[in-house]
């Protein structure tokens, strides 16, 4: 992640990141990404589309970044088990 966010600084090139709403991993991305002198509004916070929880949408977008809700219709689970078990069968084990 540090070598992503120095080169957006050398490059101004936009970025998106995939993160995982239940562990709130965008607030983690852009506290990373923020360090290394990255400007928040040049990053998509990937995935917030999976989040119900207002407060953690409204602290990433108020730190400038856009959301990307990217995942709309999409239903699927992953079981754990069944991907450690199977994980020689990768990707067909998950679903």
């Amino acid at each position: 992640m540090r070598t992503v966010g120095r080169a957006h600084v050398l490059t101004g090139t936009p970025m998106t990141v995939h993160t995982a709403t239940q562990a709130q991993t965008g607030l983690i991305a852009q506290r990373v990404l923020s360090e290394e002198g990255v400007n928040l509004e040049h990053v998509i916070i990937g995935h917030c589309g999976d989040s119900k929880d207002i407060d953690y949408l409204m602290k990433l977008a108020d730190r400038g970044s856009l959301l990307g809700m990217n995942r709309f219709g999409v239903v699927f689970t992953i079981r754990w088990k069944s991907v450690s078990r199977r994980s020689s069968k990768w990707p067909n084990a998950a679903m």
